[in-house]
């Protein structure tokens, strides 16, 4: 009985204890979004998100890169913003729409993958993105955003 009590206390701060922790390994947006390659100081990154306008609109974070998630994939693979249904996506510097995916996948519904200009020399560089869970009906393959 006295064994069985223990385990019982310990048992729930070891679960709480492991999941504040496991918090703590998310990535920030200073670390995963950090760029120190060949053209690091180059590469302007604009906000995913413009209204109407085309002004740079910047919704909260709903579920960082590389953060636990109990339910589902973990760690996460990806950014989720907290967008109103009908904001416009775009890439976040200037790139080349590579593929589109129009079917529902399991993971990521409808997505786009785009290449980006990481040197903004004209020419796209072997650096890509994919903006998942988007209605893909208003871009094409080869469409150019600057």
């Amino acid at each position: 009985m006295r064994k069985q009590t223990i385990i019982s206390l310990i048992l729930p701060l070891l679960l709480i204890f492991t999941t504040v922790s496991a918090y703590g390994y998310s990535a920030d947006y200073s670390e995963k979004f950090r760029y120190t390659g060949q053209y690091y100081g180059t590469w302007y990154l604009y906000s995913p998100f413009r209204d109407s306008s085309n002004n740079q609109l910047y919704p909260g974070v709903t579920s960082k890169y590389n953060n636990p998630r109990p339910l589902s994939s973990s760690p996460h693979g990806g950014v989720d913003f907290s967008a109103k249904t009908g904001t416009n996506v775009y890439p976040l510097a200037h790139s080349v729409v590579e593929y589109i995916n129009t079917s529902i996948d399991p993971n990521f519904g409808k997505f786009v993958i785009v290449r980006y200009d990481v040197n903004q020399d004209g020419y796209t560089d072997a650096v890509y993105g994919r903006h998942a869970h988007q209605t893909v009906d208003k871009v094409n393959v080869g469409s150019f955003f600057m």
